[in-house]
């Protein structure tokens, strides 16, 4: 017998599904400019909440000299991306459609890791997104918003101490000293990282937990 709870069940997963091939459908383009809108969104209720709740601490994270808040300059990031994007000769990011579990270690820059978020998801990757160490609460409602905006099962997000989940087609390693993206789409946007900040795009070895090599006399 199908019961009223197993219709909903499966209306839900079949707008899921409806929504993720209409995802998949965008242009490199359009997936770029709706991140950029889906970020605009939440940023905007991220702010409202911070005003609700009184100033943040001076000291805390989001509160560093380089531009405003964390959060707006994840949400700038995805605008220059989704700007560059828009340039781009049409078919030049082809669609991958893989599964990717994108690791951002403690002290790498949110900032340049939402260029590595955006170039997989234009790029058509579902990502899960670990975040290891401690995360201001803006941060996390702001990537959670941005999480809930997207279709869903685009983005996920998952909290851990350097956490690698597995399961997934390719896992992308960003910390301070070893950066594992090898991704063309995160090359072709490396214009993007030099705009918004100083930091390097930078290749490691693809296993995060090899040892570096000692230098040979």
């Amino acid at each position: 017998m199908t019961t009223t709870l197993d219709r909903t069940t499966t209306t839900a997963a079949g707008q899921r599904a409806a929504s993720r091939a209409a995802w998949s459908a965008l242009s490199t383009a359009d997936r770029a400019r709706l991140l950029a809108e889906c970020s605009g969104i939440a940023v905007g209720g991220t702010s409202r909440h911070a005003l609700a709740h009184g100033p943040q601490d001076p000291r805390s994270h989001e509160n560093q000299i380089g531009g405003g808040d964390l959060p707006s300059r994840c949400d700038r990031v995805l605008h220059d991306v989704a700007a560059h994007a828009a340039a781009l000769p049409a078919g030049s990011i082809r669609s991958t459609r893989v599964r990717t579990e994108l690791v951002v270690d403690t002290g790498f820059p949110l900032e340049l890791a939402a260029l590595h978020l955006a170039a997989a998801l234009i790029a058509d990757e579902t990502v899960l997104l670990g975040l290891c160490g401690p995360v201001t609460a803006g941060t996390l409602r702001y990537v959670r918003a941005v999480a809930a905006l997207l279709p869903g099962g685009v983005l996920r997000i998952s909290r851990g101490d350097r956490l690698v989940n597995g399961g997934t087609d390719r896992v992308v390693w960003l910390s301070s000293d070893c950066v594992t993206d090898r991704s063309p789409v995160t090359r072709g946007l490396a214009v993007v990282a030099a705009m918004t900040t100083s930091r390097q795009i930078v290749d490691g070895t693809s296993d995060p937990a090899r040892p570096a090599t000692a230098p040979t006399s």
